[in-house]
């Protein structure tokens, strides 16, 4: 849905959350938040999301699932998040926005609030003071409650989280809710919004889970526990994913009142349509509400005393350190006391103490002292006699100034960054690096007929070829080409989707890559891996198809002569591949069996009905070619807007909602047409992203020798 990323990320939030130590859980604890502490890592489904997106009715604000409404209430937002319904209203109009941010929020390069910065700022602190609590009010809003970038904060929300007493008296509730509902609106409403919408996406998938419970299979699920987002994990949800792969989205029962099993769980009300209607079923509601959550607060201070005695248990070794010190401390004063009464020849004494790594306080380091270490070698026997006690925190900064100070600015050498510095042309890593690369004539193809089959591809290739992209950092990525052929150039960054724990989307141009890879031999006597009668159209041809609809009134003899090509192509062989995006979200393959005279549709998502309305468009811009070549001697051509459009369903499907290319990928080399050649799961995608990833570098296609021979030779260093 459009080119950026979903806004909405748990994943940084997740991580976050991860590294927090005891007593910044348990400030957070305190504070209100607590629930999304104990929420479960789980990635964003783009297939789901784009249902509900899709489903949403703006005119009455409610979710159309079959013939049935689900609502989104702030009663649903507090059982599925845990955050109190209650307590002051948010009003934009009531915070001063105008209010100029403390300049330790902001990116001194980019003056933006930037939500890295604050993760880090709070991994480096390790405090749980006031500005801890703003940070991680600005990532939770900048993640999972207001999010409109995966990268940055709006400024205006630091007016939130300014004054933090009426912050933790606020309606959170009624900050998300509104946002999340404003942005549906403007999505299915304004015309030309390709992006994902704005804000709390994530409750949309867990309002789906609680409120569309599968018909079979539901003593998987919890629907107990409160808040509802925490009985939720990516195992948990893959098995969802799993069955609405099989049934379609939105099969189940629908349970609108979630807040009713609620009541139902605590002993009160018969059934799930129940509500606190009866005033006494209401009281002990709230009696039994503030009795959870009183053993709810008393379980997590148990849960926080195995670290607590942790930290207790450090404590003698502290003491003794903090003692040895003022001993050594105490025995330093005897001594330059004694020194001082022995000679006076000298009128500045040099302190110097073998234990602090040959750092003195005197000479070139005079100027890193703090006041009191400088005021202390200037004064009398008085001063040298103070007590030790009081000197500890000088002499510890005197030594902590001395070391960042005395270092140099050294770079680290470019050659120890990533073995992408190897490629640059410069006279030194011509000659110490890459010796066979610099001797060798230009004109020889020496790397492509190393690896001039994919046959040839091991486990060695494999692990270098990761770990050759997984080196790069982000910068260098975009910048580097690592694949390219004679249509298609791939960089690093684009290559990342196929290294471990990434779960970033599969780009056209490595779709088109891997395809063109399929479909041509290493030598003219080799079958394509494709088969020998299939044909694949690149996506931008597809694309191109799918906006062209309406044949020209009055083509030239050159565009005659292309277009009779064009459809010779289409009906020459017995397959003919289309992979097609939906909504730029998601891709599909369509295959044209020119045999059966049929359209066939490969989705690993189980979303043909978004599907439909794009096929029907490839289709009239195929028949808007036939039609040229039909009139200008081709009249028995076949009309394929007229052929049946056919759903494959038992066929592999994704469970994480990110691999939908690379199961194009597969779809396209295992489909006969009538089966997969095959049977492969989710599992497989994961254990074959390594390989991809090695056939595209050593492929015979990539001219990029250079690349071939830096993996080569990390090959050899492992």
């Amino acid at each position: 849905m459009g080119d950026k990323e979903i806004p909405c990320s748990p994943k940084k939030w997740y991580d976050l959350t991860s590294k927090l130590n005891p007593i910044q859980r348990r400030k957070l604890e305190e504070w209100g938040i607590g629930s999304y502490l104990r929420a479960k890592h789980m990635i964003m489904r783009p297939g789901l999301l784009l249902f509900m997106i899709t489903a949403f009715d703006p005119a009455r604000k409610v979710f159309r699932i079959g013939t049935e409404d689900i609502t989104l209430s702030g009663e649903d937002v507090e059982a599925i998040t845990g955050l109190k319904n209650r307590g002051e209203t948010f009003n934009q109009a009531k915070f001063d926005t105008s209010r100029e941010v403390p300049s330790k929020f902001l990116n001194p390069r980019t003056n933006t609030i930037l939500i890295d910065d604050l993760i880090r700022a709070i991994e480096t602190d390790g405090t749980a003071d006031d500005d801890f609590i703003r940070r991680v009010l600005l990532v939770l809003l900048g993640t999972l409650l207001m999010p409109v970038s995966t990268s940055s904060v709006p400024r205006d929300y630091y007016a939130i989280v300014d004054d933090l007493r009426r912050a933790q008296n606020m309606n959170w509730i009624s900050l998300t809710l509104p946002f999340l509902i404003s942005n549906l609106v403007k999505k299915k409403t304004v015309k030309g919004q390709t992006s994902w919408p704005e804000g709390n996406l994530a409750l949309l998938q867990f309002c789906y889970w609680a409120k569309v419970r599968p018909a079979i299979g539901l003593e998987k699920y919890n629907f107990s526990t409160y808040p509802l987002m925490t009985n939720w994990d990516e195992s948990t949800a893959c098995k969802r994913d799993a069955y609405d792969s099989d049934y379609g989205y939105g099969n189940g029962k629908i349970v609108n009142e979630i807040i009713a099993c609620r009541e139902k769980n605590n002993g009160v009300g018969s059934g799930g349509s129940t509500k606190r209607d009866n005033p006494s079923t209401k009281q002990i509601c709230n009696v039994l509400d503030d009795m959870n959550k009183k053993i709810c607060d008393m379980q997590k201070q148990v849960a926080l005393i195995p670290e607590v005695m942790k930290q207790v248990a450090l404590i003698p070794d502290v003491m003794k350190c903090v003692q040895d010190i003022l001993n050594r401390l105490e025995k330093k004063d005897a001594n330059q006391t004694r020194d001082e009464a022995n000679s006076k020849q000298e009128d500045d004494h040099t302190v110097s103490n073998p234990d602090l790594n040959g750092f003195s306080n005197s000479g070139a380091h005079d100027d890193y002292q703090p006041t009191a270490a400088r005021k202390s070698d200037s004064t009398s026997d008085t001063t040298s006699g103070s007590s030790a006690a009081a000197r500890v925190e000088t002499v510890v900064h005197t030594v902590a100034h001395g070391v960042r100070k005395s270092k140099r600015n050294r770079k680290t050498p470019m050659k120890l960054k990533s073995p992408m510095m190897l490629e640059k042309n410069h006279p030194r890593h011509a000659k110490k690096d890459h010796p066979e690369v610099s001797k060798r004539p230009k004109d020889q193809s020496w790397s492509a007929s190393l690896f001039n089959t994919q046959s040839a591809i091991t486990s060695e290739h494999i692990e270098a070829a990761v770990e050759y992209v997984v080196s790069m950092t982000k910068a260098v990525a975009e910048k580097t080409v690592v694949f390219q052929s004679e249509t298609t150039t791939l960089t690093g960054q684009v290559l990342k989707c196929f290294t471990p724990r990434d779960t970033s989307f599969m780009s056209e141009m490595v779709i088109n890559a891997y395809a063109e890879l399929m479909s041509t031999p290493v030598s003219h006597d080799q079958t394509p891996r494709i088969g020998a009668n299939t044909l694949v159209f690149c996506t931008h041809r597809t694309e191109w198809l799918t906006k062209n609809l309406q044949p020209q009134p009055n083509p030239s003899p050159a565009v005659i002569k292309k277009k009779k090509a064009n459809v010779k192509s289409y009906f020459d062989y017995e397959k003919v591949h289309f992979v097609i995006n939906i909504d730029k979200v998601h891709w599909i393959l369509a295959t044209m069996d020119t045999k059966q005279q049929d359209i066939q549709i490969l989705d690993s998502l189980f979303m043909f009905n978004a599907s439909k309305k794009k096929i029907k468009l490839l289709l009239q811009g195929i028949e808007a070619e036939v039609c040229i070549a039909r009139k200008h001697g081709s009249p028995h051509l076949p009309d394929v807007t007229k052929w049946p459009i056919t759903e494959i369903r038992n066929i592999p499907k994704q469970h994480d909602g990110y691999s939908c290319g690379k199961f194009v990928l597969w779809y396209m080399e295992n489909w006969d047409r009538t089966q997969m050649k095959i049977d492969f799961s989710q599992a497989d995608i994961y254990k074959s992203n390594g390989k991809m990833l090695a056939e595209l570098i050593f492929s015979h296609l990539n001219q990029k020798n250079r690349v071939k021979a830096t993996v080569s030779k990390l090959m050899h260093t492992n």
